[in-house]
C-alpha cells in the first residue's frame, strides 16, 4: 500500500515533534518554495536541523525543527 508507507512516514517525521513546532525532512528544502520560506527574514521562524533515526530507515534522517520565533522580546 503505496499510501500507507507515505503516511507512516509522514506520522514518524511528526512524531519527532516535542509541540509548539513543525518537524520537516531537510530534503523538503529542494524544493524552491520551501527554501524561500525558510530563509525569509519577515516570516520569523527558527529553523533548527537535528538528525533522528525513523523506524523503517536504516541511517538517522536529516530532519528540520520550524517554530515561529517569539515577538515579544
Amino acid at each position: 500500500d503505496y499510501f500507507g508507507q507515505v503516511v507512516n512516514r509522514a506520522a514518524r517525521v511528526q512524531a519527532q515533534s516535542v509541540g509548539g513546532e513543525v518537524v520537516i525532512l531537510e530534503s523538503l528544502t529542494a524544493d524552491p518554495r520551501v527554501s524561500a520560506l525558510l530563509t525569509d527574514k519577515t516570516a520569523a521562524l527558527s529553523v533548527e536541523p537535528f538528525r533522528a533515526h525513523l523506524r523503517g530507515d536504516a541511517d538517522n534522517v536529516p530532519l528540520l525543527r520550524i517554530w515561529v520565533q517569539d515577538s515579544t522580546g
